[in-house]
Order: C-alpha cells, then structure tokens, then sequence
C-alpha cells in the first residue's frame, strides 16, 4: 500500500488549522464577552500601540495586542493570526476604571469596565501610562496611597 504524501501534508496542515482556531476561539471567552458589551465602533482612529501585552482575566496576550486611543473610545483588537474568536472592541474611556492592585502585580495595571465587571484587563504599568497620555486626560490610572486606599 502507497501512502499519498500529499494526502498527509494536507490532512495535518488540516489538523494544524483545527487546533489552532479551536485554541484561538476558547481562550477568546472573556474577550467575546467585552465585545458583545463593547462592540467595534466605525470610528476606529486613533494613536496606536502596536505588539503590546496584556492579561485578560486568565488568557495572557503576550505582544500581539493593539490599543488605539481614539477620542471617544479605547480600541482593542489582536494581531492578525490569533484573530479568530477575538473581534475587534471599542470601550468609551468612561466605561474604564484603571487601578493599581495592591500586592504583587503592582508592576500592572488593572482596567476593569463598569458594566462587565466579569472581564478585567490588566497591562504593564508602562503601556498603561502610555495609554493615559494618548487619551488627553480620559483615562487616569487610581494608585493606592500608602494607608491602602485609592486615591
């Protein structure tokens, strides 16, 4: 019996694909779920940070996320091959409340949104302060003092 090497390029080229958007799509849960709060405004503009990282809940999205500071919203999307289950998220700067944890993360920054208090985003300290410079003021960043409270 000949075994058809292009048969079997094709069918674990296949399985490749299978797996990959089976993973990209289960671990986009939290991400679908601020999308269908916050879905893709048209007016997507905006200064862009390109290849940054970030945590949703459990899921780490390491330098493939983009956040756009547009004048109305924060603009979210990932880089092209890890797309599938992950569309494209616009959050009015109103609807954000950004927060230094206490403990150990300090070196994050927490975004958590009004009405889906389920989903948080948490961003290095760094990329969080880029996005409060970008945003012209509309998004400021609650430390804690040194009593524990926030400020």
């Amino acid at each position: 019996m000949q075994v058809n090497s292009a048969a079997i390029i094709a069918v674990a080229i296949g399985g490749w694909l299978v797996i990959w958007i089976s993973v990209c799509w289960l671990i986009g849960l939290p991400w679908r779920r601020l999308a269908q709060q916050f879905p893709a405004s048209d007016d997507f503009d905006g200064e862009a940070l390109r290849f940054r990282t970030g945590k949703f809940n459990w899921v780490s999205y390491g330098s493939c996320l983009t956040l756009t500071a547009g004048y109305r919203y924060l603009h979210l999307s990932v880089f092209f091959p890890f797309r599938v289950g992950h569309p494209r998220v616009s959050i009015p700067w109103a609807e954000i409340r950004a927060t230094v944890p206490s403990g150990r993360r300090r070196s994050w920054v927490e975004l958590g949104f009004q009405n889906l208090r389920e989903v948080n985003l948490f961003l290095p300290a760094r990329t969080a302060e880029d996005l409060v410079q970008m945003s012209s003021g509309r998004l400021r960043i609650e430390r804690p003092d040194n009593n524990g409270s926030n400020n």
